[in-house]
């Protein structure tokens, strides 16, 4: 059948005679003399039809025939018609609200993969249920005048909350593929459990021996679960729960003995869920621990051919009895790394102390399961003294034996480091004086403003060079490059070791002094780095009309790097418009400070 219509009209026909059955299987439950049924297979037939509808019009075409064949059959079968009426409302609220609540809990995924599944699909059943035996229970109470609304209520919530869950579990087990749900590798011991799970039931219900051998039915579910799969067990809940009704119908069994027929209703939906609900659990849980078994067995091969042809350096590292590492099943490249063969090695034997407490803690951390991988760089030690940096990962291992143990990996990075090192010393450094560059100062100060104490200031002095347009443009950028050669030199000499000097840019440069005390202190620390400069500032022996216009600052509460080096160089710039050649102080130093002419 190869038209989508035709295939569309079969299913909706199909899944009618089901709930048309399921309704008259439904009202074949009821006790002799009585309009409760035990179960009611349609409420979970109708969710199912819902379920596996296509597009909304085939969904709403389902939903109206499930309350409209459920009155009618009711009808047919001998319903009363306001029984009849309140049954066709109550299913359609259950199979919609079914719908609806499936489709978000359980989103396209492969459905009874694992206990939780289970729990969603109770939760999906408990919940349609409620939907169900409300609007029983307010029909019940508007026709019938408030008599039988509560009992109403929890009849259906129970008893269409089992049949739901029982049927949309053996459904949702094998759906799609009902070979794979029932496959299993024991056949022997399959027919054997279902022998016994007949012989049982057989004593339990078939003879009277009283309610506490009810407890035996537990037995069966829990081999089902534990031994012989999810599709097993979903079906052997819903035939053996057909079993129950049916035994129970023809007064058999413990659960005959309650006399009132909503409540043995009741009971008998409650066990029903109970040993469905105890099968499954223990199958899908069963299930989620096979597919783990197998995805490490997958993961252990895996990780041996990959450490076998790899090009770096693998070993397998065990934490012994005492807390200590050691290394095992190198491979070929770390023998290579490292110079020698590290079998049977403790680690810390192999690794420089400072990085050894490091990589023991982090291989803790992950054996005690607080993560899943670590990684950074470390140093060994060579044979022959020396050491090798490694680019170190190192994550969990499954063991079989049950000792803690990690994968690492080894990759010979000394060159990169040392490259690393250089580009990272030219990229925070001018490349013409040596000095550290704009980025790497302001990374500096911001360094000092915090180690400074309260009562210690940090100056920064802003450094221009008046007239050294004119050295450039008279001889040549080489003389001017000299030029900037020297005034860093004599800023370095006149700084002390803990002070910075940097090129700012161009003929530009900003010296950030920590640890002072007054405005005084700054004053003669600032006449003295200008004093400096002025013998750099000859060329070829002789004045060229060079001079230096400097302007600073000392930092406050709340003071950021930025804002020291807009103030400063505003200071600066303050000198210059005074003629150059001059010193000035930012105003917030000292209100009046006056501009103090530098020597040329």
């Amino acid at each position: 059948m190869d038209d989508p219509r035709a295939r569309q009209v079969a299913r909706v026909l199909g899944f009618a005679l089901l709930f048309v059955l399921s309704v008259v299987v439904g009202r074949g439950t009821r006790p002799e003399g009585a309009e409760v049924a035990l179960a009611w297979p349609a409420a979970g037939v109708g969710v199912w039809w819902l379920l596996s509808s296509r597009g909304r019009g085939e969904t709403a075409l389902a939903a109206g025939l499930v309350t409209s064949l459920s009155a009618t059959a009711n009808l047919l079968t001998g319903a009363p018609p306001v029984a009849a009426l309140l049954f066709s409302l109550s299913n359609g609220a259950h199979a919609v609200v079914g719908l609806l609540v499936l489709r978000r809990l359980l989103p396209g995924t492969a459905p009874l993969r694992s206990p939780g599944d289970v729990a969603r699909v109770l939760l999906a059943s408990v919940v349609c249920s409620a939907a169900s035996a409300g609007v029983a229970a307010l029909t019940a109470g508007a026709l019938l005048r408030g008599d039988g609304a509560w009992e109403t209520l929890l009849l259906v919530l129970v008893r269409n909350g089992g049949t739901t869950f029982v049927l949309l579990s053996a459904v949702l087990a094998v759906r799609g593929t009902p070979l794979r749900g029932l496959r299993t590798a024991r056949p022997v011991e399959l027919a054997t459990a279902w022998l016994a799970a007949v012989a049982l039931f057989a004593v339990v219900f078939a003879v009277d021996h009283g309610m506490p051998l009810l407890f035996l039915c537990v037995l069966v579910p829990v081999w089902f679960g534990t031994r012989l799969g999810v599709g097993a067990t979903a079906l052997a809940g819903a035939v053996l729960s057909a079993v129950t009704v049916v035994l129970t119908l023809v007064d058999h069994g413990p659960v005959a003995e309650v006399g009132d027929v909503q409540a043995r209703a009741v009971v008998v939906q409650g066990l029903v869920v109970v040993l469905t609900l105890v099968g499954l659990s223990l199958a899908t849980q069963q299930r989620a621990w096979d597919d783990v078994r197998a995805r490490l067995e997958d993961s252990r091969r895996e990780l041996q051919r990959a450490t076998d042809a790899a090009v770096i350096g693998k070993a397998v590292v065990v934490r012994g009895a005492d807390g200590g590492w050691t290394l095992t099943r190198p491979n070929p490249a770390l023998v290579r790394l490292l110079g020698r063969d590290p079998s049977a090695m403790r680690w810390r034997e192999l690794l420089f102390p400072q990085d050894s407490l490091a990589v023991r803690a982090a291989l803790d951390r992950i054996a005690d399961g607080l993560d899943e991988a670590w990684e950074g760089e470390v140093r060994h030690c060579l044979p022959g003294g020396g050491s090798l940096w490694t680019q170190l990962h190192v994550s969990r291992l499954p063991s079989e034996t049950g000792t803690s143990a990690v994968v690492a990996q080894l990759l010979d990075i000394t060159e990169r480091r040392a490259a690393q090192q250089e580009l990272s010393r030219l990229a925070l450094h001018d490349s013409l004086t040596g000095l550290p560059n704009r980025a790497r100062l302001r990374g500096r100060l911001e360094e000092m403003l915090v180690d400074a104490g309260s009562g210690a200031r940090v100056v920064v002095v802003f450094v221009d060079l008046d007239g050294f347009k004119a050295v450039n443009d008279g001889f040549g950028h080489e003389v001017g490059d000299g030029v900037l050669q020297a005034v860093g030199a004599a800023l370095l000499s006149a700084l002390r070791p803990e002070d910075v000097v940097a090129r700012f840019g161009g003929d530009e440069f900003v010296a950030c002094c920590p640890g002072l005390s007054s405005p005084a202190e700054a004053e003669a620390l600032v006449r003295r780095v200008v004093a400096t400069v002025s013998p750099a500032l000859r060329v070829r022996g002789r004045d060229v009309g060079l001079g230096v216009s400097a302007g600073w600052t000392l930092s406050g509460p709340g003071d950021d790097a930025p804002s020291l080096l807009r103030r400063s160089d505003e200071a600066m710039y303050a000198a210059k418009r005074s003629g150059g050649h001059g010193v000035h102080a930012d105003p917030s130093v000292h209100d009046g400070w006056p501009t103090v002419p530098a020597p040329r």
